[in-house]
Order: structure tokens, then sequence, then C-alpha cells
């Protein structure tokens, strides 16, 4: 017997779908990733004029919190990141 389709078109039941994402991070991981590499992008962009303002924009509301997962994540502070972006902008 076949699942009527209804059984699978609600959100919660996707979750139980498999999918590479789903087997490699769950989905809190996966959206802390995402916006990690966004802060990362945004840096490299030059898109704000500090680090809070990118920390903000990128969805983190904890400064310390966001350096120490930038920090794991990228092998580098962020202020680090930005100030050598800094100066590559002036050299230009």
């Amino acid at each position: 017997m076949v699942a009527p389709i209804s059984r699978f078109s609600t959100p919660a039941s996707w979750n139980r779908l498999p999918s590479p994402l789903n087997l490699s991070l769950d989905s809190s991981e996966h959206r802390r990733q995402t916006r990690l590499n966004l802060a990362r992008d945004l840096v490299l962009l030059r898109q704000y004029e500090s680090v809070a303002d990118v920390a903000y924009a990128a969805g983190f509301f904890s400064m310390s919190h966001f350096a120490k997962l930038y920090r794991a994540g990228f092998r580098e502070n962020p202020g680090e990141t930005f100030k050598s972006i800094s100066h590559v902008n002036r050299a230009s």
C-alpha cells in the first residue's frame, strides 16, 4: 500500500525524508554555518564598517559567540580578517 501524498505534505514530514543535507548537518548547524559564511562574505566584500555590524547583519547578536564560531570556522579572528581587507583596500 502506498501512503497518500498528503502524509508527506507538511513541513514536519519533510525532515523525515532522506537528503544529503539531513545526513551531514542538522538544521541548526546548517543555519549557523550559512550565517558564518554570510558574515565572511560581508567582511571580504567590505559591506559594513565594523565587525559588530557584520555580525549583526549575519544574524549574530552576541559578539563573543560570533567571534568564537568565526575563529573555529576560519582559523582567525573576525577582526584580523576585517583589518587585512582594510589594508588591501587602502593599498589599491
